[in-house]
């Protein structure tokens, strides 16, 4: 299931302030995806990634990054997208690979 995915990412600590925000932002996204609030989701998650751009780029930064481009495949996904699902993941940066890996993630 794709919201497998997107819920099994564990977020890492960092920096307060910013970086607090932006966590929030991620975890709001989530929610509203989680309830099925897809456009509100896809544009929390969106948001996100524009406010990443200026951004530095952490380890941290780059895994909030991840996971709000999987919340956006995971959107893709339920839709119905999957072959654009499968060529973004194709598409990706190696980092973003890497962060998705499955060691670099978590299950509950």
């Amino acid at each position: 299931s794709w919201s497998c995915l997107l819920f099994a990412f564990v977020l890492p600590a960092q920096e307060p302030d910013d970086a607090d925000d932006l966590a929030g932002l991620l975890r709001s996204a989530q929610q509203k995806l989680q309830r099925g609030e897809w456009s509100s989701a896809s544009n929390q998650f969106e948001e996100l990634l524009d406010a990443l751009t200026e951004e530095p780029a952490t380890s941290a930064n780059a895994e909030l990054g991840a996971a709000a481009q999987l919340g956006l495949w995971t959107i893709a996904g339920r839709r119905g997208q999957y072959e654009e699902v499968v060529a973004g993941i194709a598409a990706a940066e190696p980092t973003l690979r890497r962060v998705l890996s499955p060691r670099s993630t978590s299950i509950s």
